[in-house]
């Protein structure tokens, strides 16, 4: 008997690493986007097991670092632009459906959630053009996490995406400004 259990153990250890294992690979944002244009947006994306997550938000709550980086004057071409943006706990609100169930996204009660998510990237200004605006299309990651306030579970979220990023050149000519983005995940 007591071989058997040992024998029994390794592989009991096995088959909860890999449960652990797949659990925490969550749950994979495939569609949707982040709309953001002055100072505010809208978060709107979807993914496995029903997951659908919508919720607005602003640069004054959260973070979005194309918008403050290239307000002012300080984005000429070849400039590194950071296209990094986040929003976590109440700063996060609106709707999350998940697995079959709503939550209250950013609120602390029973049927509620709070979560994190962050957008990353970052994209090289080009040269000056005739048209003074320039639409520039690159990869982009979303990671975050979901914990739901009534069994304590927390669920990691991960996609990949394109953002299209819009840049305008500034009234003195100087200088490519921010204008708008989407980003947007896909499968």
């Amino acid at each position: 008997m007591k071989r058997i259990s040992n024998l029994l153990s390794p592989f009991a250890m096995i088959a909860a690493l890999s449960l652990s294992l797949q659990g925490a690979a969550g749950t994979s944002v495939t569609s949707g986007a982040l709309m953001f244009t002055s100072g505010v947006g809208v978060i709107d994306i979807a993914g496995q097991s029903g997951f659908r997550l919508r919720s607005p938000v602003d640069s004054t709550s959260g973070r979005f670092d194309a918008a403050s980086q290239c307000s002012e004057l300080d984005c000429g071409p070849g400039t590194v632009v950071s296209l990094f943006a986040a929003w976590s706990g109440n700063d996060l609100s609106g709707t999350l459906r998940f697995k079959g169930h709503s939550y209250a996204l950013g609120s602390e009660s029973a049927d509620g959630a709070l979560g994190r998510v962050q957008f990353d990237g970052s994209v090289t200004l080009p040269p000056f053009n005739t048209s003074g605006t320039v639409d520039i299309d690159v990869p982009i990651s979303l990671s975050g996490q979901i914990q739901f306030n009534d069994t304590g579970a927390v669920e990691p979220l991960a996609g990949t995406g394109i953002a299209t990023v819009q840049f305008k050149r500034s009234a003195d000519g100087s200088a490519w400004q921010f204008s708008n983005a989407t980003y947007a995940l896909t499968k």
